[in-house]
């Protein structure tokens, strides 16, 4: 069932800290060494080091981003289910564990993050009848996911546009925790 994927308390922090150990070490190294090189060469475009670095930490991104957005998509079924039963309990098929890894994922995924456009749906979507287990999991992979996005928003080199997009998409993804977790705060210190 949904509530079997539902992590223990701390194992979200435990999650994380695996990919955000090598994302920080990163980002630390591309901000020291583009510092350096701002210092010897004001002005200058990056060198083909400071690239690579960026290059790297986009794809560690990318990489903990892939799986947060799956995770997402696995929690998108208990979500759409939860919402479909009212206060009633779960039924026995559908278990999000139990669903490939594939189109129809990723389109549960790209369905959960449009209902987040529509915040009176999304509201009725993660009412009550919904496991506050599924609801808090959902929420965090939620902000993890906006984070994620954000960080690669706000690479040195990243382009104007991509850098626009990347925020737009963290936006809705934190509104979405928002909504999943209304009492939670960080979702609304992320929204501004």
């Amino acid at each position: 069932s949904a509530s079997k994927l539902a992590l223990s308390r701390g194992a979200e922090a435990r999650l994380w800290s695996l990919h955000s150990r090598s994302i920080d070490e990163l980002q630390k190294r591309l901000r020291a060494a583009a510092a350096e090189h701002a210092k010897a060469a004001p002005g200058a475009p990056p060198t083909d080091a400071l690239l690579f670095r960026q290059k790297q930490l986009s794809a560690t991104i990318e990489s903990a981003l892939t799986f947060y957005d799956g995770l997402l998509g696995r929690l998108a079924p208990a979500v759409a289910t939860a919402a479909s039963q009212g206060a009633g309990g779960t039924h026995g098929g559908g278990s999000p564990a139990a669903a490939p890894a594939s189109a129809p994922v990723a389109a549960a995924a790209a369905a959960l993050a449009a209902a987040a456009a529509e915040e009176d749906t999304l509201r009725e979507l993660c009412g009550a009848s919904m496991s506050l287990t599924v609801r808090a999991l959902a929420s965090h992979t939620c902000l993890c996911s906006g984070d994620l996005r954000r960080y690669l928003a706000t690479l040195p080199y990243a382009e104007g546009g991509a850098r626009a997009r990347l925020a737009a998409e963290a936006r809705r993804r934190y509104r979405l925790a928002a909504a999943l977790a209304p009492t939670a705060g960080r979702p609304h210190n992320c929204l501004g």
